[in-house]
């Protein structure tokens, strides 16, 4: 209950208002916190010095991602080249650790001072991290509870969106904070719908102004060419971070949907372009979705 409780406390004094949360949102909460964040690779000899100095190499090769924390310094390893999702997962994990205040004697936080995996920090970080991304009574509220819509709205995978569903399920009554935090997405979703009718408003009495002052110049036989041009031309043009793109879980990449590297794959998630970049993905070299 105490990770979960510190996680929704986490949500609220960063101002987290919607799902999915990226990984951009949770290295910026982990720096928030005074701790740097270092991607090594196995494959570079600076890497391997580097972890050699802080004599976290044996862990470095059987952890994607590992907290150090000594009288200077406050790091977060993680390996690089993982998916997106991948790193946005161990991120929270890491993240769980700091907010929970794990300590260890050989300075690795979840560890043992004989170098193990602490079993009882590491439960504790892992439901950290489920309840940080996919915050039960958010879902509960928003009634997403079965595992696809849950995958669907946090990005999690099938696994842990199962287990997600099933303390959504159980899920009866919010707690204060869970209450608050329910106000804190309610509260920007109602925002973002007044200033979205305000900016309508304004677009549709400037149309309006326009076709008042073309009618008043134009000749009538002006005026017809002008109406039927006015009719045929759209109010807005679709912006190039709206357009439609989709991307793998397991994967780095966002594409167009017809892309070749995700024909036939299942479990294919559609967002805009903007969201799929603040969830951590890059463009797709082949089909070219930016120039989509």
């Amino acid at each position: 209950m105490l990770s979960r409780y510190k996680a929704i406390i986490s949500l609220l004094e960063n101002g987290v208002t919607q799902l999915p949360i990226t990984s951009i949102q949770v290295k910026n909460i982990i720096k928030k916190y005074g701790w740097d964040i270092v991607e090594y690779s196995l494959e570079s000899n600076i890497h391997i010095k580097l972890l050699d100095k802080y004599n976290v190499l044996s862990i470095a090769e059987r952890s994607k991602a590992f907290t150090v924390k000594s009288i200077d310094e406050q790091l977060v390893f993680i390996r690089a080249g993982l998916s997106a999702n991948d790193r946005r997962l161990l991120l929270a994990h890491e993240l769980g650790h700091i907010v929970l205040g794990h300590m260890s004697d050989c300075s690795v936080l979840g560890y043992t001072p004989a170098g193990l995996i602490d079993e009882g920090q590491e439960d504790e970080a892992n439901e950290f991290a489920l309840e940080f991304l996919a915050p039960t009574c958010i879902l509960s509220q928003k009634r997403i509870n079965t595992p696809q819509l849950i995958s669907a709205a946090t990005l999690l995978d099938d696994k842990r969106s199962r287990l997600v569903a099933d303390e959504v399920r159980n899920h009866k009554k919010h707690t204060d904070y869970e209450a608050k935090l329910c106000n804190q997405f309610n509260e920007i979703k109602e925002k973002n719908i007044k200033i979205r009718y305000i900016v309508v408003a304004i677009i549709t009495a400037l149309i309006l102004v326009t076709a008042t002052i073309t009618v008043n110049y134009k000749s009538q036989e002006n005026i017809e060419q002008t109406q039927v041009i006015q009719e045929a031309t759209p109010t807005s043009e679709p912006q190039i971070m709206d357009i439609d793109v989709v991307v793998t879980k397991s994967g780095q990449k966002f594409h167009t949907p017809n892309c070749k590297h995700i024909k036939d794959k299942p479990n294919l998630i559609h967002m805009t372009i903007n969201e799929a970049i603040q969830a951590g993905y890059e463009a797709c070299e082949d089909c070219k979705p930016d120039n989509y």
